[in-house]
């Protein structure tokens, strides 16, 4: 838009910004309400993002998944001292970042969207 300049750009600027802040907003918001509701720690996640990214060093290509889920899991076993509530609440952590992905991905296309739409009016 500041290269082009004119209406269109401006406008497709506005509005992949708008979406991808929204998404940026959503993806947050949403699957974090989803986790606290199930009862998944702040800590477990945050074990889940430290072994994740071990993991990913450790392990080519699967280590991030890997890592993360190990992590959440050895961190609501040790929170919750029983499987039968661990493995529970690691796959709702799981979900909620599934989901979270998702809303960025969705974002993501509905900007890249914009963008091209934009690129072939111009």
């Amino acid at each position: 838009a500041f290269m082009t300049g004119g209406a269109t750009a401006w406008t497709v600027l506005a509005i992949a910004t708008v979406a991808l802040v929204l998404s940026g907003v959503v993806k947050y918001t949403w699957p974090g309400r989803r986790m606290r509701e199930a009862g998944v720690s702040n800590r477990a996640l945050l074990a889940g993002a430290v072994l994740g990214i071990v993991g990913f060093f450790v392990i080519p290509i699967v280590g991030l998944f890997i890592g993360f889920v190990l992590g959440v899991y050895l961190a609501e076993l040790y929170r919750l001292k029983t499987n039968d509530l661990a493995w529970p609440a690691t796959l709702h952590a799981l979900k909620g970042v599934g989901l979270s992905m998702l809303v960025e991905l969705f974002g993501a296309l509905i900007a890249s969207g914009v963008w091209l739409t934009g690129a072939l009016l111009s």
